[in-house]
């Protein structure tokens, strides 16, 4: 049993166990997708909570899942709702080996944790609102002492790159691009290593040490929730 709601993904780092939690007594877990959908009329006219939540990281025993630590990386109450069948720590972790890195899109947090538990730096990346209050879903993603963050939403879209030892910003660019759901990856094909950015905009390809364009496919029309796949000669 895990306290608090979260729809992220667990990752595994050797024989540990990682993963992240929203706790609250006003917010559960998140609920499904039937019945979400039954409950939009009520959603509609609630209001965002009014109590803090904990915003936690949970290390968790690969052999047994005992509770090694627990970590709570802050405390505050969410400026926006989030739509009943998603939670307030919906994206997944990464990790290096050494380190997590954890992001709380709902109240823009984003931190660095040795694997003991310990804050290693953290960062506020700002709150934004995002379409009809469904709320946020890309996770980070880390590749060669960078970690990417995609922020999509309905004020002010970006994507940046935060070193990985620090959390200092390395460079960051604005997206013409509405609320979104897709993580970034990293695609390394035969010419060179790409970061791809999914959105209401199309498909957008990085280069992931100066944040530069190397191109843009339009066209694709709404929204993304799925992150890509790719291989060595193309990306799905």
């Amino acid at each position: 049993e895990v306290s608090g709601g979260a729809w992220s993904s667990p990752i595994v780092v050797g024989d540990k166990v990682f993963l992240t939690s929203a706790v609250s007594d006003e917010f559960k877990k998140p609920k499904g997708f039937g019945a979400g959908v039954q409950s939009m009329g009520s959603f509609f006219g609630s209001r965002p909570p009014q109590k803090p939540m904990s915003f936690d990281v949970i290390c968790l025993t690969l052999e047994g899942g005992e509770e090694l630590w627990r970590t709570q990386v802050v405390s505050k109450t969410p400026k926006y709702k989030v739509h009943p069948s998603n939670s307030y720590a919906t994206e997944s972790p990464a990790s290096d080996g050494t380190h997590v890195f954890v992001y709380f899109a709902g109240v823009g947090e984003v931190a660095c944790l040795d694997m003991l538990g310990e804050v290693v730096w953290q960062r506020d990346l700002g709150v934004y609102k995002t379409g009809n209050d469904f709320g946020t879903g890309s996770s980070p993603t880390l590749h060669d002492g960078k970690l990417f963050v995609q922020c999509d939403n309905e004020q002010n879209s970006f994507v940046l790159a935060l070193d990985a030892k620090s959390g200092e910003e390395i460079w960051k660019q604005k997206r013409e691009a509405r609320t979104s759901w897709s993580s970034p990856v990293i695609w390394e094909n035969k010419v060179r290593t790409e970061l791809i950015v999914c959105g209401s905009n199309g498909v957008v390809s990085y280069e992931p040490a100066s944040g530069n364009k190397n191109w843009h496919l339009r066209g694709t029309g709404g929204s993304f929730s799925a992150t890509p796949a790719s291989d060595s000669e193309r990306i799905y």
